[in-house]
C-alpha cells in the first residue's frame, strides 16, 4: 500500500491522544482531578500544541505552500493560485511554531516531576538550572525562527521567490535540533547519578533507569527528524511525516512514569500482592513489610529514605519511589531533605492516611 502522510498524521495524533488520556486518568485517580500539577497544565497545553499542529501540517500540505518553489517555479504560479499557496504559507509557519512551542512544552512536564523528585535536596538546583537553560534554548529556537526570514511576510510570499531561508528554512532543522537534543541531554541527566547512587536492586536501577533514560529516543528521533528532512529537503512529506514521529515519541516518554502506576495497580490485583520490600534499618535490623490494599482516594504513601554520605558528610534524604509498593501517581513523587523533616509535613499532607517507611544506607566513597 502507498504512503499516505495524512493517515500518519492522524493516526499517530490519535494515538498520542490515547496516551495523554490514559496519563490524566492516571494522575486524576490517584491524585485527584482538584488537585493539577504544573505538569499536568504543561501537558494540557501540549496536547492542543499538538492538535493545532497537526491541523496545520495536513492543511498546508493539502493547499501547498512555498517550500517546494524556487526563482523560476514561482514566476510560473498561476496568479488565482496564489492566495491558496500563500495560506498554505502561513499555516507552514504556524506549524512550526507549534512545533517548537510543543516539544519544549513536553520537556516541561519532565522537568516539573524531577523539581518534585529532588525536592529539598541539593540536586533540585541542577533542576533549576536546566529550567532556565530550557527557557533559553526554548527562546533561542523560536527567534531563530521567527528573524531568519525578515520581514516576516516574507516566509509566506509567493511572487517574487523569497529565498531558501524563507521556504526550505535548512537553519531550523539544524539550530532547533542541536538545541532540542542538548536540553534533552541536561533533563535526562537530573535522575540518573540519584539512581546509581541508590541502594536499589540491579534490576530496579536498570528498569527505573530505562524509564527515566528513555529521553534517549525522542533525541534519536530528532536527530532523524533533521536528518531526513535535509537530505530530502524537497519532498515536503518527509518533513511533515517525522515531526509527527518526533511529537508521538516524546509525548510517550514523559506520559510513561504517570501511565506505569495503572499497569502496577493491576499486576498487584491479579497477584494479590500490593507490595513488598526488604531493607536494612539504620539500626541493622531486617525487615519485611506488606502493604495492604489502597483505596482509590490514594491514602498511602510509599516514603523511602536513602542516606548517602562519606567519611566527611552524610546527608538523609527521603525520597518516595514511583510504584515500589503501591501504585500511585509520579505527582507523589519527591525527595527530601533531612532525617527528621518527615512527620509534620506528612502528617499535614496525609491526614488519615498510612506510611511506610524503608531505610536505605548509600555510602559513596
Amino acid at each position: 500500500m502507498a504512503y499516505s502522510l495524512t493517515v500518519e498524521l492522524w493516526t499517530e495524533l490519535s494515538i498520542g491522544l490515547v496516551v495523554f488520556a490514559l496519563r490524566f486518568y492516571s494522575r486524576w485517580k490517584f491524585r485527584g482531578i482538584r488537585s493539577p500539577g504544573f505538569d499536568d497544565i504543561f501537558a494540557g497545553f501540549a496536547v492542543i500544541f499538538w492538535v493545532l499542529e497537526t491541523v496545520f501540517l495536513y492543511t498546508c500540505g493539502t493547499l501547498g505552500n512555498n517550500i517546494n518553489l524556487n526563482e523560476k517555479t514561482a514566476l510560473e504560479v498561476p496568479d488565482s493560485d496564489v492566495p491558496r499557496l500563500t495560506l498554505g504559507s502561513k499555516l507552514a509557519y504556524c506549524a512550526w511554531v507549534f512545533y517548537i512551542l510543543g516539544i519544549w512544552t513536553l520537556k516541561g512536564v519532565l522537568l516539573c516531576l524531577y523539581n518534585r523528585l529532588t525536592m529539598g535536596l541539593q540536586q533540585q538546583r541542577f533542576v533549576w538550572i536546566m529550567m532556565g537553560l530550557s527557557s533559553l534554548t526554548f527562546l533561542a529556537s523560536m527567534f531563530w525562527h521567527i528573524f531568519s526570514c525578515l520581514p516576516t511576510y516574507r516566509a509566506w510570499q509567493i511572487k517574487p521567490y523569497p529565498g531558501e531561508s524563507c521556504t526550505l528554512r535548512r537553519g531550523n532543522y539544524i539550530i532547533i535540533c542541536v538545541l532540542d537534543v542538548a536540553t534533552d541531554i541536561g533533563i535526562m541527566a537530573i535522575p540518573l547519578p540519584m539512581l546509581m547512587q541508590a541502594n536499589l536492586s540491579l534490576k530496579r536501577k536498570i528498569s527505573l533507569s530505562l524509564l527515566f533514560g528513555s529521553g534517549i529516543f525522542v533525541m534519536i528521533c530528532a536527530v532523524l527528524r533533521a536528518y531526513y528532512s535535509l537530505v530530502l529537503i524537497d519532498d515536503n512529506s518527509v518533513a511533515l511525516g517525522w515531526a509527527a514521529r518526533e511529537f508521538l515519541v516524546a509525548a510517550i516518554v514523559v506520559s510513561a512514569p504517570s501511565i506505569k502506576p495503572l499497569f502496577t495497580e493491576s499486576r498487584k490485583k491479579t497477584t494479590g500482592n500490593y507490595g513488598s520490600g526488604s531493607w536494612q534499618s539504620g539500626t541493622g535490623s531486617n525487615g519485611m513489610s506488606r502493604l495492604p490494599p489502597y483505596n482509590s482516594k490514594n491514602d498511602i504513601e510509599n516514603a523511602t529514605t536513602i542516606t548517602a554520605g562519606n567519611p566527611k558528610r552524610v546527608q538523609t534524604y527521603k525520597m518516595t519511589t514511583i510504584g515500589r509498593s503501591q501504585p500511585q501517581s509520579e505527582s507523589q513523587d519527591h525527595i527530601n531533605a533531612g532525617a527528621d523533616a518527615d512527620s509534620s509535613s506528612t502528617n499535614s499532607n496525609l491526614r488519615d492516611g498510612i506510611v511506610v517507611t524503608t531505610e536505605f544506607k548509600v555510602s559513596t566513597r
